[in-house]
Order: structure tokens, then sequence, then C-alpha cells
């Protein structure tokens, strides 16, 4: 596994996470592009030694993080919250929720009132660092030791340099997957699509034994937006794919349309549920799991669910052409904006970096006993109980290239609203793989990620 990670972060660079407890240290002069409001880890009020251990007078901290994400919840609920006395008698935290961060984070921004520490996103990161409200953490996680629990330690940085946010590297071990149905595939004689005429053949099986194929989910275009057209164009050639990712090529070039005339097809052909630009994350969970569908097109992070519902098998979505190989370039989730995040205006800096620092080490506690494969190194040793993710992470360790999801590393906030707009369109079935490129394509070019 240990040479895998090595593989996968020299082609991409993306979150990972990592955190400790040291003293804060002196560290060395950093470079910040837009972000020129930071304070050096030697400005900072350092937390004496004494006051760690419980001999001073209480810090007051705030921190926000996501509460509409079960896992996020877990880890706040069960981990974070539940050891952070022990860990710091001292520190007082006032603990805050929000379901849309988003807007949540960029008003706090705009207003000066940022929560000293929060969880940041690539979706809306980039204003806050341009603003100066994010800290870059590269000369605190450096000097106190914090980087050598990263099993690649270039993975948590931004393009300009600077590390903004820490996670526990979990994300970049989460894929696109088709679950499938073993009793439906058995009783019809279907077998694992390895191309994607095979994929079509067997959608247009089960649509004549009157199933519906597979379930996504379409609103906001959230299968299409986060996973599934990147995905359709490295599999048709990866070259493609990460041209985009470097604003190298756009969404005009042949093999990006055509991704999306592959996909307009299957929503032509009825692969999708009656009203997939409705359907949510969880409807379209229940519609696979209550057997409503064969298939189910999603993150792998719903193994969990899956498989507690029913006997299901997995492939990876399958090739376009003979450039690739089914499950040989998988696209994986995450961005170097993912994660803790702390503000650099707190007036307790020192304190709300080692905050940060603890709530990433406890995001990666919480994941290593359930047996996920981490950047963050825990000590920790926990078992893959799942059959469907043992079996995924054996394509995982097999694969030869890592592609990281245009989304969230390739475009500004503006971009990617649009983008969502446009890829739920394409789940109506009346709107065509030409439209949208003719109307998505000058939102591409004005995109401002690569200023």
């Amino acid at each position: 596994m240990r040479k895998k990670l090595g593989a996968l972060f020299l082609i991409v660079s993306l979150a990972a996470g990592s955190i400790g407890c040291g003293n804060q240290g002196v560290p060395a002069d950093t470079d910040t592009k837009d972000n020129t409001n930071n304070v050096s880890a030697e400005e900072t009020n350092t937390p004496p030694a004494e006051q760690a251990g419980g001999n001073e007078e209480k810090v007051k901290l705030r921190v926000l993080s996501i509460g509409s994400d079960e896992t996020q919840l877990d880890v706040m609920e069960n981990f974070i919250k539940k050891n952070i006395t022990e860990e710091y008698p001292n520190l007082e935290v006032e603990w805050e929720t929000g379901s849309d961060l988003s807007n949540l984070v960029k008003t706090y921004s705009a207003t000066g009132d940022l929560p000293d520490v929060w969880y940041s996103d690539a979706a809306y990161a980039t204003g806050v660092i341009n603003a100066g409200n994010q800290q870059n953490l590269s000369d605190y996680i450096q000097k106190d030791g914090f980087m050598d629990r990263f099993a690649n330690q270039e993975a948590l940085r931004y393009s300009d340099g600077g590390i903004y946010a820490l996670s526990s590297g979990a994300d970049t071990f989460y894929t696109p997957v088709v679950y499938y149905n073993k009793e439906i595939f058995d009783q019809y004689g279907l077998e694992e699509p390895q191309t994607f005429e095979e994929l079509k053949q067997v959608c247009q099986k089960l649509i004549d034994a009157g199933i519906v194929p597979m379930s996504v989910q379409g609103q906001n275009g959230w299968t299409l937006k986060n996973f599934a057209l990147l995905t359709l164009v490295m599999n048709e050639d990866p070259a493609v794919a990460e041209a985009l990712l470097k604003n190298k090529t756009d969404f005009t070039d042949p093999v990006v349309l055509d991704a999306l005339k592959k996909f307009e097809e299957l929503v032509q052909m009825g692969a999708f549920p009656e009203g997939v630009s409705n359907i949510d994350y969880g409807t379209q969970l229940s519609l696979f799991t209550e057997g409503q569908t064969a298939m189910l097109y999603t993150m792998s992070w719903a193994a969990a669910t899956v498989e507690e519902a029913l006997d299901a098998g997995i492939f990876m979505w399958p090739a376009s052409g003979d450039k690739v190989k089914t499950g040989d370039v998988l696209q994986i989730w995450g961005s170097p904006l993912n994660g803790w995040a702390v503000n650099a205006k707190s007036e307790q800096l020192a304190w709300a970096v080692k905050l940060a620092e603890y709530c990433c080490e406890q995001e990666a506690a919480r994941h290593a006993q359930n047996g996920s494969s981490l950047n963050f190194q825990t000590g920790i040793e926990g078992d893959i109980t799942l059959e469907t993710e043992k079996e995924r992470m054996q394509i995982y360790n097999q694969a030869s290239k890592y592609i990281p999801t245009i989304h969230q590393n390739a475009m500004d906030s503006a971009t990617v609203a649009e983008f969502m707009t446009y890829t739920n369109l394409m789940f109506t079935g009346s709107y065509s793989a030409e439209q949208f490129v003719e109307d998505f394509n000058p939102i591409w070019k004005s995109n401002t990620w690569f200023e």
C-alpha cells in the first residue's frame, strides 16, 4: 500500500490529513501567493506547555463543522467532542454545525465572523484564502513534526505551495463504483460489463425485463458533475481528462463531447429512473437497496449501506475505447482544500492550529478504526470488513493511474454552480451534449481557478 500511495500522489496532489499534539515552534518563512495577511508561527501566541497541561485559564475557541454528513457527525460527536477535554482541558470550545457550509463560510469571511476552526471545502475555500482569512499552515506542521505523519506530504499542498486544510486523507481512497444486485444479475444471466457497449447491453436486457437498470443522483447534476463526466472522458482517453484538469483543453474537445453523448445515450434509452433529474442522494440509495433498480452508480462511501441491505457485487465504470482497460485508471475524490482550516485572524492562532490538528487526528482515528486506508498515519490497524470494499481496494491497488475530480480541483465556486445547473439539465432527456458544450464552455473559459 505504501508503494501505491507514492504512485498515487506522483500523479495528483489531493487533500490528505495529518495531525499531532506537539508544541508550536518557530518556523521558516512561507510563500503565500494570495494569502498576504497570514501570520507565521513565530508571531503567534504560542500556548505554553503548562497551559496545555491544565494550569492556566481557559482558552475560548469556536469550531464550525458539517452538520449534514453522517460520517462527519460521527467524527464530531464520538471522537472530537468525546476526547477533547482529556486532550486539552484548558480549551473551552463553542461547537457550531451547518448544513450549507459554503454560504455560511462565505458570509462569515465577508463579515469578519469566521470561527477559529472550520471544515474547509474546495467549493468555497479559494475566496477565503484570497481574502487572507484562511491560514497557511505549512510553517506550523513542518516545524512541529506533524508533516512526518503523512505518507505523502506533497498531497497537502495547494497550487501556490501553501497548506490550507488538514484532513485524514481518506478521500483519496474513495472512488466512483457501480454496485449491482447479484440476485437480479443471476436471475437474468447478466455479467459484469467490461466495455461501455456491454453496459448498454446489460441495461437493455433489464429494460426489456421491466427492470430499471441503474439509480443515480440527478438532483443538482450530482452524479454527472461529481464524477461521471470525467470518468467517461478518462475511460476513453486519460490524457484528455488530465488536460482538462490543467486547463490545456476545454469542453469542445471531441473526447469530452463524445463522453457527454454516451451519457445522453443512457438517459435516452431509459437506463435511469423516471424523474431522475430530481432524485437526491438518499433516494438513489433506497431505490437500489429496496430492489427497484439493478445497479447503483455512486461513490464508494455508500458500501456499508449497500451491504447491509442486500448481496451486492461491484464493477468499475466500463472503458469506452482501446486506450484504457476497465479499472486501470481510476477517479479519486478530494482536494488539498478539503479539511480542517484555521482563521488567519484568530486571536488565539496557535491554539486554533493545535485544535485543527486535533480534529484531523480524531477524524483519522475514526476512519482507521473502520478499516479505511489513510494518508495520515495513525498507528491504528483496522481490517476492511465489507466484501465490496475488499474487492474495490484490490482493484484500486492494481490501477496504474489516479485522476482527481474536476469540480474540486479545476473550478472556482461560480463555475461549479453553473456546472451543477448544466449537468442537471443533462438528466432531463431534453438537453443535448452539443447544447451542454455550447452553454458551458464559455463559462469554463471564464473560470478563475487557474489564475
